[in-house]
């Protein structure tokens, strides 16, 4: 079956396209103002979102018809795309995912703090380290974040069935809940391409090189 439904995967997407460089930042939905007495006022107006930008490397002539037909299927706002950062497909300790083969991670909520979490249903040992990404969905319709572990490496723990407790930014949603599923593999957001973001691809006769475009988090 051809026929794609959204948003397209990363195996129809971020793995099939031949990309030289993919970057993922978050951008703070947060205006600054500044009182008479110097004090700096910080007001959040907006939900904090995921950037970032796909650049493809160089391509033959046919590579390039592929890739831009693919890239062609992401232009437009109903046309949403699953994406996870080029770097943090898998926790550094378990560089292939293959340690949490049968195992269901789940969270465990500190009711008190939304960027704190543990983690429980994981092998015995199992590491977390800093900087490992941490995904989670919620809501309907489901709305999907990413997560980096900010404090000190963890581990699973037999005796409380859990990671110790560790923090996160950005901050959890209030929406989630405690035993909610988490993806430690290939954790992903839901995005969009920014409109007018897209460059062509600068073509020879036998190379096609430069092609790139931007995206952004969409929680709808």
């Amino acid at each position: 079956m051809s026929v794609l439904s959204y948003p397209l995967t990363p195996d129809l997407v971020q793995e099939r396209l031949p990309i030289a460089s993919l970057t993922m930042f978050r951008t703070l939905g947060d205006v600054y103002s500044r009182s008479a007495g110097g004090e700096v006022i910080v007001d959040k107006v907006g939900n904090d979102l995921w950037q970032g930008r796909i650049t493809l490397g160089r391509m033959t002539p046919r590579e390039a018809q592929g890739a831009e037909a693919i890239v062609e299927a992401l232009r437009g706002p109903a046309k949403p795309f699953m994406v996870y950062p080029a770097q943090g497909a898998y926790p550094a300790a378990d560089p292939d995912g293959s340690a949490l083969s049968g195992f269901s991670p789940t969270l465990r909520l500190d009711p008190a703090r939304l960027d704190v979490m543990a983690i429980r249903n994981l092998p015995i040992g199992y590491k977390l380290r800093t900087g490992d990404y941490i995904g989670l969905s919620y809501g309907n319709p489901v709305r999907y974040s990413i997560h980096r572990l900010v404090g000190n490496d963890v581990s699973f723990i037999p005796s409380v069935s859990r990671t110790g407790l560790f923090s996160v930014a950005p901050n959890m949603s209030p929406l989630i809940t405690d035993n909610h599923p988490v993806t430690l593999i290939k954790p992903s957001i839901k995005a969009i391409m920014i409109p007018d973001s897209f460059t062509p691809a600068s073509k020879g006769r036998f190379i096609s090189e430069g092609l790139s475009f931007d995206f952004i988090q969409t929680l709808r």
